[in-house]
């Protein structure tokens, strides 16, 4: 499924690694710019994309509550949290890749030299509304899922005034 994913966000010419953004120092105007473009397209794997390796993009379109939900009961609400306070999303793109959040910041605090890779699955919840789940990966080359191990989780995106926007956590 990373192939896939990636494979689809290149393909639309909007994928770019979240360090060479930094290397090419590409505006965040610019590349809100470009998640906006994907929004009018109703394009939700390309707007994930500049969502999961942007601040700019992220702050951006956070819905101004996230619902912290369980994962195998999506309708129990845990706790619900600020927008502008959430910081506990888990997913990064490096290098073309889905990386866990945290493994990609003790990477870049040379604390680690190695990413943990995230197998992500898109479902379309109908409503304009979008589910991307997640779990922590191990692949053989490029494609080849090996296993997954950890907790897996996902987020919940509905389309609302014009983009998407993060609305639920489920853990």
């Amino acid at each position: 499924m990373r192939g896939l994913a990636t494979a689809l966000l290149l393909s639309l010419g909007l994928a770019q690694p979240a360090w060479s953004q930094e290397a090419d120092r590409v505006p965040d105007s610019e590349i809100l710019t470009w998640a906006a473009e994907a929004c009018k397209a109703k394009d939700f794997t390309g707007f994930f994309g500049h969502f999961a390796q942007n601040p700019a993009v992220f702050a951006a379109h956070v819905g101004p509550q996230v619902e912290i939900r369980k994962l195998a009961a999506p309708h129990q609400l845990v706790a619900t949290v600020a927008g502008q306070d959430y910081r506990d999303f888990k997913i990064a793109m490096v290098d073309y890749s889905w990386v866990d959040a945290d493994s990609a910041a003790r990477v870049e605090a040379g604390k680690s030299q190695s990413f943990e890779d995230l197998e992500l699955t898109f479902s379309d919840l109908g409503k304009d509304s979008w589910r991307v789940g997640y779990t922590k990966a191990e692949f053989r080359g490029e494609h080849e899922l090996v296993r997954t191990y950890g907790p897996p989780g996902a987020y919940v995106f509905a389309f609302r005034d014009g983009c998407w926007r993060l609305t639920q956590d489920l853990r």
